[in-house]
């Protein structure tokens, strides 16, 4: 990515969402098996005490790359904005960063 041949495309998701799902998701696995409650998880997700690290470190990462020629920086609920664009184009990375603007 750094050599800036590689193409990125990075999504991040609303954090009030996010949590939610990840909530949800905690609850499902047998492995994990979390039966705290929601505002347990929240302040969990929040300092960083819950597996797969933290999403505000890694949102961050990308964040300051999103102005790279190589790395597109969506938001999750801007996706379908995106979707037409390309398929406008039929093909990756087409538009301009311009028309990427959301």
């Amino acid at each position: 990515m750094h050599n800036g041949e590689a193409k990125v495309i990075y999504m991040a998701r609303n954090p009030k969402d996010l949590v939610v799902s990840y909530y949800q998701f905690h609850r499902s696995l047998r492995t994990m098996s979390y039966r705290g409650t929601f505002q347990e998880f929240c302040r969990r997700f929040m300092n960083d005490k819950l597996a797969y690290g933290s999403w505000f470190e890694h949102v961050q990462e990308f964040w300051e790359h999103r102005m790279d020629s190589n790395v597109l920086f969506l938001k999750y609920e801007d996706m379908f904005k995106v979707i037409l664009c390309l398929s406008h184009n039929k093909s990756f990375f087409v538009c301009s960063f311009s028309e990427w603007s959301v």
